[in-house]
């Protein structure tokens, strides 16, 4: 009963993922391009998270807000250059608080979208996605020319 169960609940998590999600195969100029209109159009800059050359994460506090700020979604535009393809996903936001234990992480949701990433681990949690309230929490671009950009919308939020 508990395999049946697991493999309902891996079905409806794969079928709303699927539901959420686009992948494109682009060239490079396509993608930045995308990449260029994302930022302009979500009006996002300074990111709440950033991997330095060594791997550590560090987290600009600075951009935090008052705690409880309403999210509608998380949204990742991840480009996998060695596959020549752009994913781009946005995940209602109920569902990431249904979905994490305690932390989000992200090294796992890019790790199984958008390839391997050398598989970064980055934890945050609700709390603080909610304090940084809606607007770019990562970009981050990868020697081979891959990139990551993550970011919230609130409920707010125009598309």
């Amino acid at each position: 009963m508990l395999a049946f169960l697991a493999l309902i609940g891996i079905s409806v998590s794969s079928l709303l993922f699927s539901r959420w999600s686009r992948i494109e195969s682009l060239s490079e100029p396509e993608v930045r391009q995308r990449f260029e209109q994302i930022l302009e159009q979500e009006h996002l800059q300074a990111p709440y998270l950033e991997i330095g050359e060594d791997g550590k994460v560090s987290v600009d506090r600075s951009l935090e807000g008052e705690p409880g700020q309403k999210l509608a979604s998380l949204c990742l535009l991840a480009w996998e250059a060695d596959r020549g393809q752009l994913l781009n996903m946005e995940i209602p936001f109920w569902f990431v608080r249904i979905k994490m234990n305690r932390y989000f992480n992200l090294g796992t949701l890019t790790t199984a979208l958008a390839g391997d990433w050398d598989q970064i681990q980055l934890k945050i949690s609700v709390e603080e996605l909610q304090r940084r309230g809606p607007g770019l929490l990562l970009d981050h671009v990868l020697e081979n020319g891959s990139r990551i950009l993550l970011w919230s919308r609130g409920e707010s939020t125009p598309r």
